[in-house]
């Protein structure tokens, strides 16, 4: 697919619609490795894992010797809090304290965000937007804007408390400040509606270099 040289760019409050030149950061070539590994550790990062199970010195209680070694016919055992008695501990059970954090440099980052936005692009699913003075404070005020198309990716400039909670109520359109957008974000979106101040910010979140 050839990269496109243009982006539409539309006036939220005026309807208008323009267009404008694709910025150079974001005609990076779009790798598929680069993005699943960066995906992959975003979500490894913010999962919350609750369970934990304890071992058998966790356990409380079976300090003593449930019966002696020899004499008895029985198996010979030296605590009840062994994994194979019940209410003993658990063998290679989920652990909270062994979890590994997975890290990906800043650079790689970068690279993945520009390159899944690139494809938006040459996709005619990204279109950057100008916002209104006066943001919307009602849910039914933003929900104007997205009639026409599901699955929105709302990047802004600024987190503002009305706006932020006016889409939260929708859901076709999510919204997220540009310092914390993610290349899994661009991915599971349809459309992507970014705001046009949210550029020079964005620019520096990427970190591509252009090479004159």
């Amino acid at each position: 697919m050839a990269t496109k040289s243009t982006i539409q760019v539309m006036d939220l409050s005026s309807g208008k619609e323009s267009k404008a030149d694709v910025p150079a950061f974001l005609k990076v070539e779009f790798s598929p490795y680069a993005v699943a590994q960066a995906v992959h550790v975003g979500r490894q990062r913010t999962r919350i894992r609750r369970a934990h199970t304890k071992d058998r010195s966790e356990v409380r209680g079976g300090g003593k010797k449930p019966w002696k070694q020899k004499g008895t016919g029985r198996a010979r055992h030296a605590s009840i809090r062994s994994p194979i008695w019940r209410g003993g501990g658990i063998t290679f059970g989920p652990r909270v304290r062994r979890e590994t954090r997975l890290r990906l440099p800043k650079r790689a980052v970068g690279l993945a965000l520009a390159g899944t936005l690139a494809a938006q692009i040459k996709a005619g699913s990204l279109r950057l937007v100008q916002l209104p003075k006066e943001l919307p404070k009602k849910t039914k005020e933003v929900a104007g804007y997205f009639t026409d198309h599901r699955g929105v990716l709302l990047i802004v400039s600024v987190a503002n408390k009305d706006l932020m909670s006016a889409v939260k109520n929708l859901q076709n359109v999510t919204a997220v400040v540009v310092s914390e957008v993610t290349a899994g974000h661009v991915l599971d979106a349809t459309h992507v509606f970014m705001d046009k101040d949210a550029l020079p910010a964005l620019e520096a979140r990427c970190g591509v270099t252009v090479k004159k």
